[in-house]
């Protein structure tokens, strides 16, 4: 009975023994991996923290996304563009891209949030417009009219005026003007077909003789049958309400055809809107009298720019200080967390970044 007893309370001891063991050694296995797991947190911030630290521009900056210009990181001796993302799922991986190469630097991430301090930041203001729309046109009368071909060449020009107006504008753009023409078909259509734009002369109703911008076409470049052309220009703003000229002139003798449409007696009032006609390249503009008896075929688009300011949406100007960076990845029902500050010490500038994505601190 002795020697069972020792044998019993012996295994007893052995069993314990082993069970500690296992416990130790399991232990320290979870400690080893929940420290190795800390580990590769912590790397992935410093990794975040040395190239946001450095960053030489930033050209996007969410919350959950940030994108930057670094020095040299690939030995090519060039600047290196660098991006770090996550989709905002709990468990979908952190990536960073280099250059649009992609790598997950954390296979799970439950959270990455970023946050910036914004120094000296002024928001972008701009004038309001209006949509491009057609500021003026004609395209027939609503009574009985003639339509009437007619060549443009050195001497003998055709010029169309009107005048935009809008509710609330201070000024307006031109940014094409269509014209119904085609090539010369009573001669050798050769030189080129022009369209100026020009004021109208104070107290008058003709072209002031000023090209504010022109449009030339090769005359063998026009249509041989009748078709609208458009004629773009630029950068053409005038008073709101002020008259303008669409001036149409070659530099040869027959170069192109527009189409004028012709009451003959009767005026119509359609918001001075005349057609003008010169032989002598200008220097006298005809009709003297009846001068709301024609228009050419025409319809003038641009935007009108309305009074008062209105914010972009984007910063103009200042600089990002620091960037706050907050990481959570899990581990074994548990969640690992780390933040950090990161000064920045080139201060790029905030020049076109959204007002609404930067998430400020």
């Amino acid at each position: 009975m002795e020697t069972s007893a020792a044998v019993l309370i012996g295994g007893m001891c052995l069993a314990a023994t082993t069970s500690t063991v296992y416990l130790v050694t399991t232990g320290g296995d979870r400690t080893i991996a929940r420290s190795d797991a800390n580990n590769h947190l912590a790397l992935t911030l410093q990794r975040l923290h040395d190239e946001i630290g450095m960053a030489t521009s930033i050209t996007e900056l969410t919350s959950r996304s940030i994108t930057l210009s670094c020095p040299d990181i690939t030995g090519d001796a060039m600047a290196d563009t660098v991006r770090y993302s996550w989709s905002g799922t709990s468990g979908y991986p952190l990536v960073r891209s280099l250059n649009g190469a992609s790598l997950n630097v954390l296979e799970s991430c439950n959270n990455f949030a970023l946050s910036a301090l914004l120094e000296n930041a002024v928001e972008e203001i701009t004038t309001p417009t209006t949509d491009v729309m057609v500021m003026a046109y004609h395209d027939g009368y609503p009574l009985v009219y003639t339509a009437r071909s007619v060549n443009v060449s050195t001497t003998t020009w055709y010029a169309q005026t009107f005048t935009p107006n809008y509710a609330d504008a201070v000024s307006y753009t031109v940014s094409s003007v269509f014209l119904y023409v085609r090539r010369s078909t009573i001669g050798t259509p050769s030189g080129e077909f022009k369209v100026s734009l020009q004021r109208v002369a104070s107290s008058t109703v003709n072209p002031d003789g000023t090209v504010l911008q022109e449009i030339a076409v090769q005359a063998t470049d026009l249509p041989t049958a009748w078709s609208w052309v458009e004629f773009k220009f630029g950068n053409v703003t005038l008073n709101n309400g002020e008259s303008v000229a669409a001036v149409c002139r070659g530099t040869a003798a027959y170069t192109g055809e527009v189409v004028y449409n012709d009451t003959i007696t009767l005026e119509w009032n359609d918001g001075n809107q005349r057609m003008r006609l010169t032989a002598n390249s200008g220097a006298a503009w005809y009709p003297a009298t009846l001068q709301q008896t024609k228009d050419l075929r025409f319809y003038a688009s641009g935007f009108f720019t309305l009074s008062g300011m209105t914010s972009t949406g984007k910063y103009e100007s200042g600089t990002i200080g620091s960037v706050h960076v907050h990481l959570e990845r899990p581990y074994h029902g548990e969640t690992l967390v780390t933040d950090t500050a990161v000064n920045l010490l080139s201060r790029p500038l905030l020049s076109g970044m959204s007002v609404d994505d930067i998430p400020l601190r």
